[in-house]
């Protein structure tokens, strides 16, 4: 899965689960910090491989970063 396609269903899921808050870009952000870029930006900057499965890429997300990008951000990391 791509991370237009995790960042797609992840949107989904919060929407569904009744948070309403959070904007698809926002998720965006949240895994390109997953992945360890500070941004976004920085992640499409850098990564050819954008359209290609994580797994196939060799990219193994973190939660720690997730979280530390989530504070950030002014969510709250549940």
């Amino acid at each position: 899965m791509t991370m237009k396609d995790q960042a797609f269903r992840a949107h989904a899921f919060l929407q569904a689960a009744g948070i309403t808050t959070i904007t698809r870009s926002q998720i965006h952000e949240l895994l390109a910090a997953a992945v360890g870029y500070g941004s976004h930006a920085a992640f499409q900057h850098e990564a050819t491989w954008c359209n290609t499965r994580w797994g196939d890429a060799g990219i193994e997300p973190s939660a720690e970063r997730l979280r530390g990008r989530c504070f950030e951000l002014g969510f709250q990391t549940e």
